[in-house]
């Protein structure tokens, strides 16, 4: 809406869940056909991109690879830049006044391995193209978080090709903290980061902290701080490369 557009041009912050990659899946999902016209409000919405939050809600009518990749590009196109993925437990949907009638006999969706996969592919995906992402287990149990957080380690290490002693998490608040916590068993972490300007802590759990002016410039960085536009630039101005923006 242009009240919203005008929100953002005064620093609001929104988020728009269209939970799916294509057409067809948007109409099942939402019982709307606006697929196009919600990507559209996205795109025009990104003429501010540090202010809005594109979310995935992952279940079993939005779990396939073309859904997942459609995403993704459509958030490509839109010029979006921080995704958000969770998780959603089984439902039923109540109003069945809005569902499609074609839908009408299936109104269950459920969550088990095919969408456990679904969420590491989408993390990876959206990292590798450069967003910054966040995920969320939502009302789910914490092994299960835990055992998606496991795999998507997996992915990271795989891709990232690093070395045991070069990942770093930057940000020593709430984010970066729980990210330790959540993947210390999983990613073997250096330290932590701060800007070279900022007096060095204790460190936390087993890991030091290092001004970035310690650390080889080859170093893999994640960037776990809610505040990451400026920092992200000064990184990349200190002459890193290998950053992901992620929280959990």
């Amino acid at each position: 809406s242009q009240e919203i557009y005008d929100g953002l041009t005064k620093g609001l912050i929104v988020q728009i869940s269209p939970d799916s990659g294509t057409r067809e899946t948007y109409r099942r999902v939402k019982r709307r056909d606006r697929f196009e016209a919600v990507w559209d409000t996205i795109g025009r919405y990104c003429d501010f991109p540090d202010a809005v939050q594109v979310k995935y809600v992952v279940f079993s009518w939005n779990s396939s690879k073309e859904d997942l990749n459609g995403f993704v590009e459509q958030c490509k196109k839109a010029g979006a830049k921080n995704v958000e993925i969770s998780a959603e437990r089984n439902v039923a949907i109540s109003d069945k006044s809005r569902v499609f009638e074609d839908e009408a006999q299936n109104l269950h969706w459920s969550f088990g391995k095919q969408e456990e996969e679904a969420c590491i592919y989408l993390i990876n995906k959206c990292l590798e193209s450069g967003f910054s992402v966040g995920f969320s287990c939502g009302n789910f149990s914490q092994s299960l978080e835990s055992r998606i957080l496991s795999d998507f380690a997996v992915a990271f290490n795989a891709r990232v090709g690093v070395t045991d002693s070069a990942v770093y998490i930057f940000g020593m608040g709430q984010n970066g903290k729980r990210l330790y916590d959540r993947l210390k068993e999983h990613i073997h972490f250096k330290g932590f980061l701060v800007s070279g300007s900022v007096r060095l802590t204790d460190g936390y759990g087993d890991l030091e902290c290092y001004h970035t002016t310690d650390i080889p410039k080859d170093a893999h960085i994640i960037l776990s701080n809610a505040k990451y536009v400026p920092i992200l630039a000064e990184l990349k101005k200190e002459g890193f490369t290998n950053i992901d923006v992620f929280h959990v």
